[in-house]
């Protein structure tokens, strides 16, 4: 069977996710104060991988052990900053990408430091298939309908106009009926599975 059961849903597997690579935010480096000229850290992440790194003025030095199967080597690696301003005064720090020079809030660490698209990694939700996409959209909206609660209870919450209730109510079973459909046409074209 070509693909398994999820062939042609979404992007195909081939593609990496970002949750599969190490991962760098300079906003929340920033919120932390460890972007300050000459301080050293180190991240680490609950899959037990580290990194080390260094704060110049204009760039971030990065000191990590890349281990990939039986093989293991050290990299080092320089990661620019650049400062924009911001329209209300202050600035906000960018990472520049060692390998297309983009200005980039996240750098993705694989064997060496790159953003996501010179990782070649796609975003999770993108190799979602029609059901996938829908669940995650009932979800969200079960999360507006049940402000404060675990759960939605079918009732208005206290505060919601009722055209906003109305609104989301209606999306909630229209993708309820978006689920129905995409399950009929998946069972229509993988009726073949079922014999």
């Amino acid at each position: 069977m070509r693909g398994g059961w999820r062939w042609n849903a979404g992007r195909p597997a081939r593609y990496l996710k970002t949750t599969s690579a190490l991962w760098l935010d300079v906003r929340k480096l920033k919120r932390e104060g460890a972007l300050t000229p000459g301080s050293k850290a180190t991240v680490r992440w609950s899959s037990g991988a580290a990194i080390e790194y260094t704060v110049g003025h204009d760039h971030i030095a990065l000191d990590y052990r890349w281990t990939r199967g039986q093989s293991s080597e050290h990299v080092t690696s320089e990661i620019g900053l650049e400062q924009t301003a911001c329209n209300l005064g202050g600035s906000r720090t960018w990472f520049l990408c060692p390998d297309c020079g983009a200005r980039v809030a996240i750098i993705y660490v694989r064997k060496l430091p790159s953003c996501r698209t010179c990782s070649r990694l796609v975003y999770p939700s993108q190799a979602e298939d029609a059901i996938a996409r829908s669940w995650r959209r009932t979800r969200k909206i079960e999360q507006q309908l049940s402000v404060g609660a675990e759960t939605w209870n079918h009732r208005r919450p206290a505060g919601m106009r009722q055209g906003t209730f109305d609104r989301l109510r209606a999306a909630y079973w229209q993708e309820q009926m978006v689920r129905d459909q995409a399950m009929d046409a998946f069972m229509v074209k993988h009726a073949w599975l079922l014999r």
